[in-house]
């Protein structure tokens, strides 16, 4: 039976990430880590697996090791935001806010969308024909 633990990623406001395992508290982990370490180090994220999910994030990220349990930043987080997008991770918000929504396009903004999408497809026509004819080989690929 394998046991799980935390699986975590820790790292400063920059330069590279440690991922790693533990039964332990993470934030005792990240006092460990700290010691002797002239960055800030923080928990960026976590997630709970077997010891095994560490070591695929390991090989997945093979090569961006910049040494032992230590990735470049990137690809590291990207792992992290995967990890949170299916649900298996929790992200340190403290550390990464949400990004602000997008804001609302104006009536104005959707205008010029919908005249770019029409002049594209008079574009398209003129060039190929109607594009309900272009559509007919792929309608019957699919059937």
């Amino acid at each position: 039976m394998t046991q799980d633990g935390s699986i975590y990623f820790i790292g400063g406001v920059e330069g590279p990430v440690k991922i790693g395992w533990t039964v332990r508290d993470v934030r005792k982990r990240l006092t460990a880590l700290q010691i002797g370490n002239p960055v800030r180090l923080s928990v960026l994220g976590e997630a709970t697996g077997p010891r095994e999910l560490e070591g695929r994030l390991h090989l997945r990220l093979f090569e961006h090791r910049v040494g032992g349990e230590w990735f470049e930043r990137g690809p590291a987080l990207d792992e992290l935001g995967r990890l949170a997008a299916e649900g298996r991770a929790r992200i340190n918000r403290k550390r990464f806010p949400r990004p602000a929504p997008e804001p609302e396009p104006t009536a104005e903004e959707h205008e010029e969308l919908l005249d770019e999408v029409a002049a594209a497809f008079e574009t398209y026509e003129a060039e190929h024909g109607p594009i309900v004819a272009a559509l007919e080989p792929h309608r019957r690929a699919r059937v």
